[in-house]
């Protein structure tokens, strides 16, 4: 836990453009592991964590959280976030890849990615994975760290399979 705190989960620039809020304390990253246990007892995959090759330090967390009822689910919200001290070496490159690879091995028909548009280095990340901006070509993301009350005009990527 402390790991996910201490890394990235408490720093709001790390998470400047993620939509869910920046953790405040321990509980917040109890809520985030229950959140993606979750997940993965009832659709069988969900958030990952990152660790390093080497070290096996815990760099950041990545996957994809599915919405709505019943067993299979189509489309599912794909994301990532990488501690500070390790961006920019391509861990959200492979972070992502692994991601569609576990989608589409999980059967999910389309993942999206709500991005802010200031956020150039994820949107070349998407980008380069086959995303294009979807129908609608944005869509309304609460980025709690940059406004919590009002919805951001998001760049809303999908990738079909």
């Amino acid at each position: 836990m402390r790991a996910i705190f201490d890394g990235w989960a408490s720093d709001s620039e790390t998470t400047r453009y993620v939509g869910w809020p920046t953790h405040q304390t321990l509980d917040d990253t109890y809520a985030f592991i229950a959140f993606s246990d979750d997940q993965w007892q009832k659709w069988g995959c969900g958030p990952l964590l990152i660790e390093h090759c080497e070290t096996g330090t815990v760099i950041g967390s990545a996957g994809f959280a599915f919405f709505g009822a019943g067993t299979m689910v189509e489309k599912a919200e794909v994301g990532y976030v990488i501690a500070p001290e390790h961006r920019r070496r391509g861990y959200a490159t492979e972070a992502l890849r692994q991601s569609i690879t576990l989608a589409q091995a999980r059967g999910v028909m389309q993942l999206s990615a709500g991005v802010h548009p200031a956020n150039t280095v994820s949107r070349h990340i998407v980008e380069n994975h086959g995303f294009v901006p979807g129908n609608p070509s944005t869509i309304p993301v609460i980025f709690p760290q940059i406004n919590p009350n009002k919805p951001e005009h998001a760049i809303n990527y999908v990738l079909d399979f």
